[in-house]
């Protein structure tokens, strides 16, 4: 970030590096294809330089020194005794970010820009009393790389070699950790970054990360491994199983409607009335005859005419015949319920003044007891359904009330309700639910057993991909 790159210009700066420098080690930075080629070059122009026996070179990894290259050497084994107290003696000085050096005391003058390490002077013994020297390259948030150097004992480091060390491997800085995530291989990036991530999470302070962590792992786990119901919700309405059509008994029009879709009847209760108006004008009609018949047979009577008072009687009987039944069509004019139930037929405001024939259906009753759920299942779940399952309805006009049935059964083929193909499943009515009435519509939630949560989760994409592409 910009922070860091200001704080590593500051400190090569403060080397009196200059902006060149960088540049060209940048450019040659690119060139390699290992951290080992590039630290190789590094070491074999140190060693030139400052005129030393040996150079070598470590890299900062997980806060550990692995030493990389030492000039001379075609390969380093990390486990030879030499490569070990370079390797502890690079440690040394990354540990103390600043330059070690171990040589007879009575060559050296400490000016300040050097310690004297426990470790170096263990790797001065080791290479029989030779002048050693690390200088760590510090990339701004401690020490990238550490560079040791060794000169035979009759010629020490002074303060103007280690300040020219410092100034030559400055720029190194950047490029290091640039040239090692550049060249790395696949499996050394997956674990650098396993690391840091590591790191990032489960180093001090981090008790925020680390409760995150441990929700998402939760999390993760419970999707790969947990389970829970599987639901499938499908629209559905309330039917009867058992309607009653009233039809029209007579031909005319209807004058009042007493009840409305929706509304409980009892069995002989009016449901309407069709107009009377030309019955009871042939009722009366009819009536006037019968007078005129009876006075006719009256006058044949006292004339002694037995053939006019034959007539009229025959005339009388038939006239009350028509009054009769006239008087039975005025009676079927009142519409009433053959049954107990209730009324489903919607268009009941419609009915008053409309003119039926006979036959015609007018009004549909309900059997009580009849109601029942007709669930509407698109063909992508029918085959989720099982007869027996438990299901949750709940209705548009009160959802807070939902109730609870079994599922009875699940049609074989496809029919068309609004426009769509879909399968017709049955279901008892909720018994807790009687306020429900025919034609009311909700959504029914059917139990379909358990289905891993990773399935839940995708199973929709899923199938829409198999119908989208060519799997064979």
């Amino acid at each position: 970030d910009y922070a860091r790159a200001k704080e590593l210009l500051e400190r090569v700066n403060r080397a009196g590096v200059e902006m060149s420098d960088m540049a060209r080690v940048y450019a040659r930075a690119g060139q390699f294809r290992s951290i080992h080629e590039f630290a190789y070059t590094i070491t074999n122009s140190a060693r030139q330089r400052f005129n030393c026996d040996q150079a070598a070179m470590g890299v900062v990894r997980a806060d550990k020194v692995r030493v990389v290259c030492i000039s001379g050497l075609d390969d380093v084994k990390p486990r030879t005794p030499g490569v070990h107290h370079i390797e502890q003696a690079m440690g040394e000085c990354a540990d103390a970010a600043c330059p070690v050096v171990a040589q007879p005391r009575d060559r050296w003058e400490d000016s300040g820009l050097a310690d004297d390490g426990l470790l170096h002077q263990r790797w001065r013994a080791s290479v029989n009393g030779s002048c050693v020297l690390s200088i760590p390259i510090d990339g701004g948030d401690g020490p990238v790389a550490v560079v040791s150097f060794r000169r035979s004992a009759e010629q020490p480091f002074d303060a103007e070699d280690i300040e020219a060390a410092q100034k030559l491997l400055a720029p190194l800085a950047g490029a290091i950790p640039l040239v090692t995530r550049a060249t790395r291989p696949l499996p050394a990036h997956t674990a650098q970054s396993c690391r840091a991530a590591v790191r990032w999470c489960f180093g001090p302070k981090t008790l925020r990360r680390k409760l995150c962590v441990a929700a998402v792992v939760g999390l993760v786990a419970w999707v790969a491994l947990g389970s829970r119901p599987y639901r499938v919700a499908v629209p559905a309405v309330v039917v009867a199983d058992r309607e009653h059509i009233v039809a029209a008994p007579i031909e005319g029009a209807v004058a009042e409607v007493f009840v409305r879709a929706g509304d409980r009847v009892e069995a002989g209760q009016t449901l309407l009335r069709m107009s009377t108006s030309a019955l009871e004008l042939e009722r009366r009609n009819l009536e006037a005859q019968i007078t005129n018949a009876e006075l006719r047979m009256a006058e044949g009577v006292a004339a002694r005419d037995p053939s006019a008072a034959s007539i009229a009687q025959s005339e009388l009987l038939t006239v009350r015949a028509r009054l009769d039944r006239v008087l039975e069509r005025i009676g079927e004019a009142t519409v009433r319920a053959p049954h107990a139930g209730i009324v489903v037929a919607p268009e009941l405001a419609d009915l008053p003044g409309r003119v039926v024939a006979v036959g015609d259906p007018m009004v549909a009753i309900a059997e009580d007891g009849s109601l029942a759920l007709e669930l509407r299942v698109p063909q992508s779940r029918v085959s989720d359904l099982e007869v027996g399952s438990r299901l949750r309805f709940a209705s548009h006009a009160r959802p807070e009330l939902p109730g609870f049935s079994t599922l009875q059964s699940v049609a074989p083929a496809t029919v068309q309700r609004e426009g769509r193909s879909v399968f017709v499943a049955d279901a008892a009515l909720p018994e807790d639910q009687a306020w429900l009435r025919p034609g009311m519509e909700g959504v029914a939630m059917v139990e379909a057993g358990e289905r891993p949560n990773w399935w839940l989760a995708v199973h929709r994409l899923v199938d829409k991909a198999r119908l989208s592409f060519w799997f064979e």
